[in-house]
């Protein structure tokens, strides 16, 4: 008879994954490199602002205003409805008494302001630290210039990063991995875009989402990044195709969209036990799985078959076991 291997396990010899489960496992992949570029290359550049300067939706700037209410800083921006721009003070460094004030001395349309989330006169001293926020919620569209103050009457400068963001036009959503386990455990990763007219990023826009039943959402809303992007997660018990609405409001401006994610069994490779393979006997076994989502290919995922042995990545065990 020869020499006669032990009973061996599918499961110690084989991992059967489907095209899905190869997507999950590199989905990731995009998502991490994008971090390490930002973590390169970092946010736009500051740049000190002086006079007058044009905010261009999608970049960050940074200045530095003198005491007294020397050397204001105008900033022109060409909005529509939904359109903000966002100024973020706070005191330089020794400056002990800051005062600092936001003016909008033109515009086109209707504009609501705000510090620090409550209403703001315009023009109004305040003591910063403070975030300044101007929307447009209305009317015709056109260029629009803010003046921003240092209005300390002693020395001190106040600093400030400034942005401006277009109303939204457009969201967008993609989903990984492409293929969830339906646990309760494994999380949907939902990358939602908001974009302007022109295919900007829509910074510090609030992303609202509805989820369908069976579907748990981790967070119901978010805040784009400095991207225009927000995140959302997921997970659910029961398999199947989930759709999630996601709206961004701005201004009176609201856009919608929707991004789903697929939720599937896991991936159990069968029989359990394989027939004993006999040394110098030929042999062959055909392997079958359940779950996920696609076609399947298999391979060993830890130690090594027997001498004479192999998988193919059908399923098929074969050949003829040698000592």
């Amino acid at each position: 008879m020869g020499r006669r291997w032990p009973q061996i396990r599918a499961n110690q010899l084989t991992t059967a994954f489907e095209t899905g489960a190869t997507a999950r496992r590199f989905a990731w992949w995009p998502l991490g490199l994008k971090l390490l570029l930002v973590a390169l290359l970092g946010a736009p550049p500051a740049q000190a602002q002086s006079g007058t300067s044009t905010c261009t939706p999608g970049n960050t700037y940074f200045g530095s205003l003198g005491a007294s209410g020397l050397n204001d800083h105008n900033w022109t921006f060409s909005a529509r409805p939904g359109s903000k721009i966002v100024v973020e003070f706070t005191p330089a460094a020794g400056n002990t008494s800051p005062k600092a004030k936001a003016d909008h001395t033109s515009s086109a349309g209707t504009w609501t302001y705000t510090l620090d989330g409550a209403s703001y006169s315009k023009g109004t001293d305040f003591t910063p630290p403070g975030r300044f926020v101007a929307r447009q919620t209305g009317g015709a569209s056109g260029s629009n210039t803010f003046k921003l103050t240092n209005s300390n009457t002693g020395a001190g400068y106040v600093n400030y990063n400034l942005y401006c963001a277009g109303a939204p036009n457009s969201i967008t959503s993609s989903t990984s991995p492409a293929y969830v386990i339906a646990n309760n455990s494994d999380v949907a990763t939902f990358s939602v875009a908001v974009k302007d007219v022109n295919g900007i990023g829509v910074r510090d826009q609030v992303v609202t989402a509805t989820a369908p039943a069976n579907l748990t959402l981790i967070n119901g809303s978010a805040t784009t990044d400095a991207y225009g992007v927000a995140t959302f997660t997921g997970r659910s018990g029961v398999t199947g195709v989930y759709v999630v609405n996601f709206t961004a409001s701005s201004g009176g401006v609201t856009v919608n969209g929707s991004g789903q994610a697929t939720f599937v069994d896991p991936v159990e490779v069968f029989p359990e036990t394989l027939p004993d393979a006999f040394n110098g006997s030929a042999y062959s076994e055909t392997l079958g799985a359940t779950g996920g989502s696609g076609s399947y290919s298999y391979a060993v995922s830890s130690g090594s078959l027997p001498a004479g042995l192999s998988l193919a990545t059908s399923g098929l065990l074969s050949g003829t076991p040698s000592a």
